[in-house]
């Protein structure tokens, strides 16, 4: 089973299925991301965080609650922007 990812109606991506798409959704094959930080209100909730998923692989993203899982997801899925670090789609 893919993922794909396809634009919303307010212009954010939107993975799985989504009834906001209007365009048809693409397979993204590998996605990555590298040295990413993300803070609120001065607090490092991401430091350095660096992960690659590949086709056909299942991840499981785990921690403590706070730990910044849920950013995590968010800036992967584009919903959210990192303060730095970079963040690859194929």
């Amino acid at each position: 089973m893919k993922k794909f990812v396809g634009k919303g109606v307010s212009g954010s991506l939107c993975i799985g299925k989504c009834s906001l798409m209007r365009k048809k959704p693409f397979f993204v094959t590998k996605k990555k991301a590298e040295n990413i930080e993300k803070s609120y209100n001065g607090e490092k909730v991401l430091r350095g965080v660096n992960l690659e998923i590949n086709d056909g692989e299942f991840v499981a993203i785990m921690g403590e609650s706070g730990s910044g899982k849920s950013t995590l997801i968010s800036i992967l899925g584009g919903f959210l922007e990192q303060d730095s670090g970079k963040v690859f789609w194929q």
